[in-house]
């Protein structure tokens, strides 16, 4: 049995937008997040300098994802 249920477009448009905003939110606070991890931002900075250096290893081996 199927029902139909009527959205005001007005109301449709809000969500949307709310949808919107939630989605920079959680993009900003992982930036936040991620910069206040004093470990992780000199895991990435040193493979960083490894990569730039030639110094390649496979996604598996850093992953731990064998």
């Amino acid at each position: 049995m199927e029902e139909t249920v009527e959205i005001p477009v007005a109301l449709l448009s809000r969500m949307a937008e709310a949808s919107e905003a939630m989605r920079e939110f959680e993009e900003e606070l992982e930036d936040y997040l991620i910069s206040q991890d004093t470990g992780l931002l000199s895991r990435l900075e040193r493979a960083r300098q490894q990569h730039r250096g030639g110094v390649l290893r496979p996604f598996a081996e850093i992953s731990g994802a064998e």
